[in-house]
């Protein structure tokens, strides 16, 4: 009976954080009753610490969400999430470079590459980056060991510019709905390096919870990509001379 009703508190907790997400998806906000009712159902179970989530033995090891199974949840959308911030950007130099076609080919481009770039932010990024920050924070919230670790915070550091570069491409996103271009095709390109940065230096503390090591890895990545983008960049020269 009381892995029953551990069951069925995990049951709650994750349709409520489902049913958070479609509202966001459908229209943009997370309504304030679901933020009550997750706060409510956290503080209820606090005393128990998650334990339910904790549970990992032989006989109900099928029927109990554990750490590890978050951890898995988390890096599936993680995967999800840089899959969009790998992609829109892309869309962005595409959409950028469609001003240069013929007018008729030109509307039927915009108007392409804005419902892409809308069903790609609404249907993958939001969501997948709503629910990675939801299971990494129940993973710190049941090991807040983690939190006292060097490497965890200057990863959390990273995270909070990961968001910052996502905000960013949102706000790339609204403007060439608005037909308005800042960017060449090629700053756009650069931008589109911005997120493997992250990527390296994220994965890289993970694994290797050193602070230091990780370093030597992004610097190599950064020197590679600005010689890739250099010889890109004299190559299109040449082909245009």
């Amino acid at each position: 009976m009381q892995h029953r009703n551990r069951n069925v508190k995990m049951g709650m907790v994750v349709f409520i954080l489902i049913e958070s997400c479609y509202c966001f998806l459908i229209t943009n906000r997370i309504p304030r009753k679901f933020i009550r009712r997750i706060r409510t159902l956290f503080t209820k179970f606090d005393s128990e610490k998650i334990a339910f989530v904790c549970t990992l033995t032989s006989r109900d090891y099928n029927a109990t969400m554990t750490y590890l199974h978050f951890k898995a949840l988390h890096i599936i959308f993680v995967v999800s999430w840089f899959a969009g911030l790998f992609y829109m950007p892309r869309l962005f130099v595409y959409h950028t470079e469609a001003r240069d076609k013929s007018e008729a080919e030109r509307q039927i481009l915009f108007a392409q590459f804005t419902k892409m770039e809308k069903l790609l932010w609404n249907a993958i990024m939001t969501p997948a980056c709503w629910l990675t920050i939801i299971f990494g924070s129940i993973m710190l919230y049941i090991t807040p060991a983690w939190l006292d670790q060097d490497w965890m915070r200057l990863k959390l550091l990273f995270v909070v510019g990961l968001l910052a570069y996502h905000s960013f491409t949102r706000k790339i996103l609204l403007e060439l709905r608005r037909g308005i271009f800042r960017f060449s095709s090629f700053q756009l390109r650069l931008f589109n390096e911005i997120a493997t940065i992250f990527l390296f230096s994220i994965v890289f503390l993970v694994v290797l919870k050193n602070t230091v090591d990780w370093l030597w890895g992004v610097l190599g990545l950064v020197i590679f990509a600005v010689l890739m983008m250099t010889a890109v960049r004299i190559v299109k020269r040449i082909r245009e001379k």
